[in-house]
């Protein structure tokens, strides 16, 4: 399973060959990083200290518009009032 999050977390970041698990780790996630709230919203401060957001803000930015694909029978078809 975590080779599948792995890979689908690369193919939502647009990356285009393979990447190792301890690749990835210092590529990517190895950030000094605080979850925290903007009013109503959930925010994850990165460390400016990290030296590297500027490089990663496109990664970032890719992730977040990725859209999950799902089969068109899972779909979820909303439900009539009634």
């Amino acid at each position: 399973m975590q080779f599948n999050l792995r890979v689908e977390f690369q193919r939502a970041t647009g990356m285009t060959r393979y990447r190792r698990p301890a690749s990835l780790r210092v590529q990517v996630f190895l950030c000094g990083a605080i979850l925290g709230r903007a009013g109503h919203q959930t925010v994850l401060n990165l460390s400016v200290a990290w030296g590297g957001l500027e490089k990663r803000n496109s990664l970032f930015n890719r992730l977040l518009l990725y859209e999950i694909p799902t089969s068109r029978k899972l779909e979820i078809q909303p439900r009539a009032a009634g």
